[in-house]
């Protein structure tokens, strides 16, 4: 049987939790994190001056610091308690509401609103959309929680086909026709991580009904791409 969503975001809570106590330590490793957190800042404040911004897919809380400094209120979504308990450790009295285990699943949205309060602005930073397979679900229930004219930035990872298919190669072809991401397999102490390679074209089909695209910049040395876009 294949999975469904919110099975893949159970699997990839279950991952998280163990990961959670190195993973600061882990992404440190990456030398371009403060350049990618910057850019992702640089690219919502220069739309979004005031107002709520729904942090999707927090981690630890790394990016906090300057959504708290630009006075954006501030609501964070974590699937991972383990994650999540890091990130209130850090901000214990800052205003931010944090998002308990149930509310943090997308895929229930719809039957429960996990807060009534519509988001001006929405991240998704460090390659978390790339944790997600169904992106058309995504941005259907995403439309539940914004306000009008929202504006939604993403840090998505880029592979050319050129790696994809050093990496995988009949996964790339597989992929070449639009309907399903290539998927790496991520294991950490047992457990297990799919991640889904979207096209940019696949990430603007999955938007199309409910966002506009507004642009793109290819953070090709950075191995990411940074996409921005508007509801609708």
């Amino acid at each position: 049987m294949k999975p469904n969503q919110k099975h893949i975001s159970k699997q990839n809570s279950r991952y998280y939790d163990k990961i959670a106590a190195d993973y600061d330590a882990m992404l440190s490793y990456n030398t371009q994190e403060d350049f990618l957190r910057k850019k992702v800042a640089e690219k919502l404040t220069s739309f979004l001056k005031e107002g709520t911004v729904l942090d999707f897919g927090g981690g630890t809380g790394e990016d906090l610091k300057w959504l708290l400094e630009h006075h954006y209120k501030v609501i964070f979504c974590e699937p991972s308690a383990g994650m999540r308990k890091m990130a209130m450790d850090k901000f214990p009295e800052a205003g931010i509401v944090f998002l308990e285990n149930s509310q943090t699943d997308f895929t229930s949205w719809a039957d429960a609103l996990p807060f009534q309060e519509k988001a001006n602005g929405v991240i998704a930073n460090f390659a978390v959309l790339n944790c997600i397979l169904d992106l058309d679900l995504f941005f259907k229930k995403l439309t539940l929680v914004t306000a009008d004219k929202a504006e939604i930035v993403l840090l998505v990872l880029h592979y050319n086909l050129k790696k994809r298919m050093q990496m995988n190669f009949f996964g790339a072809l597989k992929s070449l026709n639009g309907t399903k991401p290539m998927r790496i397999k991520v294991a950490f102490q047992g457990e297990k991580q799919l991640v889904y390679l979207h096209s940019v074209k696949s990430i603007r089909k999955g938007a199309v009904d409910y966002f506009k695209f507004q642009s793109c910049e290819l953070l090709k040395e950075e191995g990411f791409s940074l996409i921005h876009l508007t509801k609708k």
